[in-house]
């Protein structure tokens, strides 16, 4: 129905969105994860891929479906990356559901539903494909405002019912994106990221300052304000395979006391997580309870996120 009266459009019961990673990766949606270089981009997508697999949480706060997923490496050289593969496997069995496309050159504005890597990825059909990195698979200058849409637009044509995620390098200017910064202290910080972002339906950022590191949604269609206003200290794994928590979230905090106590009740977890965290809607206690696997027993589920 193309057209509707504005008393039935608000009386229609839309579908709510299913996620692979709740609220961030939705299907046919486009998310950029951006930072400076030597942030942890490739280690996110290597654990990305493993909180997939297990239908986890990824970094201890977003639940994950298992899904099929691709990364379309452009970024660096085969054997580096076959490197990090090869210590990544040693560490974790991935699935045949799991991909990489090496290519040494890619151009995805010159690519349609016949050229040769395209048929091979979709041959493989995933439900997520991850680019990596954005400046090396088109050749449009970075500061066209028009870029965005037109490579945006390209990627979805051509894998239109998978989410499409974007490594993007950025510059870092001098300073720092410090904890409790705004989302548009953290957007403001990298140069050149505005316009991609703008079309983008998530955008996440992994920032490097010293030897501190962190973790930030600063867009996100399906994401409440306190989570955009929440930056998580991460660090990589002893390895430097992975990207994992520095410091504990509140789901994580919510797992540890359910396993403390497996009989509490969803009341007394919200009681106990809110005392921790004040100043959060109850609708953010109830979901992080959802997502810790703690009873919503009595909880109006119609206003907590899908999580399946």
């Amino acid at each position: 129905m193309p057209l509707w009266t504005l008393t039935d459009f608000a009386a229609h019961e839309f579908p709510f969105p299913s996620f692979y990673v709740d609220p961030l990766i939705t299907p046919d949606s486009t998310t950029v994860v951006f930072g400076p270089r030597e942030a942890g981009k490739t280690q996110f997508v290597l654990t990305l891929f493993r909180a997939l697999q297990e239908g986890g949480l990824l970094l201890g706060h977003f639940p994950c479906r298992p899904v099929r997923a691709v990364l379309v490496q452009v970024d660096m050289p085969s054997v580096q990356m076959q490197k990090r593969v090869q210590a990544a496997l040693a560490q974790f069995p991935y699935s045949a559901a799991f991909g990489i496309y090496d290519a040494a050159a890619l151009n995805i504005m010159d690519a349609s539903e016949t050229t040769p890597w395209v048929k091979d990825i979709g041959a493989f059909k995933p439900e997520i494909v991850v680019f990596d990195s954005l400046r090396k698979i088109h050749t449009l200058s970075e500061i066209d405002t028009a870029a965005p849409s037109l490579v945006y637009g390209r990627a979805r044509r051509l894998f239109p019912d998978a989410a499409r995620v974007f490594l993007h390098h950025v510059t870092k200017p001098p300073g720092k994106v410090e904890k409790g910064a705004t989302v548009r202290d953290a957007e403001d910080s990298f140069r050149g990221t505005s316009a991609w972002l703008d079309d983008a339906d998530t955008g996440l950022l992994l920032n490097r300052y010293r030897r501190k590191r962190t973790f930030q949604v600063t867009r996100g269609r399906h994401a409440e304000d306190d989570l955009k206003d929440l930056v998580m200290p991460i660090q990589l794994s002893d390895n430097g395979l992975f990207v994992e928590l520095a410091e504990p979230t509140p789901i994580t905090e919510l797992i540890g006391w359910h396993q403390e106590h497996p009989e509490g009740s969803r009341n007394a977890a919200v009681t106990w997580i809110s005392e921790r965290y004040p100043r959060k809607t109850d609708r953010t206690y109830r979901r992080w309870c959802q997502h810790a696997g703690i009873g919503l027993e009595g909880a109006d589920m119609a206003k907590c996120p899908d999580t399946r």
